[in-house]
């Protein structure tokens, strides 16, 4: 299946963000690198993802530790 995902810069004036469309079955560390292709970063930081479970926060990390 294919995941259309919206993604934004919190804080960003003017608003920044990038549609994409990906693999159901991409992990968090697969995925960094389309991050940082979409918005043009280098690739030298880690990323971190913020979510919900229900209705509790979560983080996301490729490497938890």
């Amino acid at each position: 299946m294919i995941l259309t995902l919206l993604m934004s810069l919190e804080g960003s004036r003017p608003e920044i963000s990038r549609l994409v469309n990906i693999e159901d079955d991409v992990t968090l560390g697969e995925f960094a690198p389309v991050i940082d292709a979409s918005f043009g970063f280098s690739g030298t930081a880690s990323h971190l993802s913020m979510g919900t479970l229900g209705d509790e926060p979560v983080l996301f990390s490729p490497t938890p530790s």
